[in-house]
């Protein structure tokens, strides 16, 4: 993998970010009266909605390389500035390193014999998901109403496979059912841990969230066997990713009574 594999998502990130901050600090300026709107700090409810890419570490990089992802989820944010609540990731890319078609492609050409006794190929993606609850704190500064570094720790399950795209249809082999003896789904427990700069604005106008990812999968196959290699698949798989996520957060904010609810 070269430097630019990880580094041109990364570069895009930090442009994304720094907007992001010339855009807030502008708002804070003009809302320097908006802090009388909620002059304490209270409860809230918060929606996201992101996006994201991750490099794959340990034995997850033997089979695929970067990707990307869409992430959502719900937190509930306490007066004390602890966070509460779950969150999911959807995990897609085009970076297959392990090529289970192997045995069928042929020697000279790398393509496979379909049913027309004609040559043609299939295409190798990534697919898998994270899911799980998470708890954590917002680290304030001061100087900003609710903003400042988050920390969290995420328990959940993780999920990755190899889709197969099959273009002519032609290729019997892995039609219908027949792929599920060549995608790798593996699945198990996983851990996450967050740190990221997490933008509440006073005026509520401008709520957003920017950092890193740690994934750790403790993973095993779940097919019977490998059609391919005609083996079980992997147990007890360490597959790591670390990443970055840009989240869009849409805060619902509570007071004393029904009718002090802001968004």
């Amino acid at each position: 993998m070269t430097p630019s594999t990880f580094l041109t998502p990364l570069r895009y990130t930090s442009t994304l970010v720094l907007l992001l901050a010339v855009v807030s600090l502008q708002a804070q300026r003009r809302s320097v009266d908006a802090d009388d709107i909620v002059s304490t700090k209270t409860a809230a409810h918060l929606f996201s909605l992101g996006l994201g890419t991750d490099l794959s570490v340990g034995q997850l990089a033997d089979r695929f390389g970067r990707n990307n992802k869409v992430t959502g989820g719900y937190r509930y944010l306490t007066a004390t500035d602890w966070v509460i609540g779950g969150d999911v990731s959807f995990y897609y890319g085009d970076n297959v390193r392990e090529d289970v078609l192997t045995p069928l492609r042929t020697s000279s050409r790398g393509l496979i014999l379909s049913a027309g006794e004609s040559f043609t190929n299939a295409i190798l993606r990534q697919r898998g998901m994270f899911m799980g609850a998470e708890i954590g704190k917002i680290f304030a500064m001061e100087r900003f109403y609710r903003s400042g570094i988050e920390a969290t720790l995420g328990l959940g399950v993780m999920q990755h496979q190899i889709r197969l795209v099959d273009n002519s249809q032609n290729i019997l082999k892995i039609a219908g059912s027949r792929k599920r003896g060549y995608d790798r789904l593996s699945r198990g427990f996983a851990a996450k841990q967050t740190i990221a700069y997490h933008h509440l604005s006073s005026d509520r106008r401008i709520n957003y969230s920017v950092g890193l990812e740690f994934v750790q999968g403790f993973t095993s196959g779940v097919r019977a066997v490998n059609w391919d290699t005609g083996l079980p698949p992997e147990s007890g798989r360490l597959d790591l990713m670390i990443g970055l996520k840009v989240e869009w957060i849409l805060p619902f904010w509570t007071g004393k009574s029904n009718e002090d609810v802001f968004y």
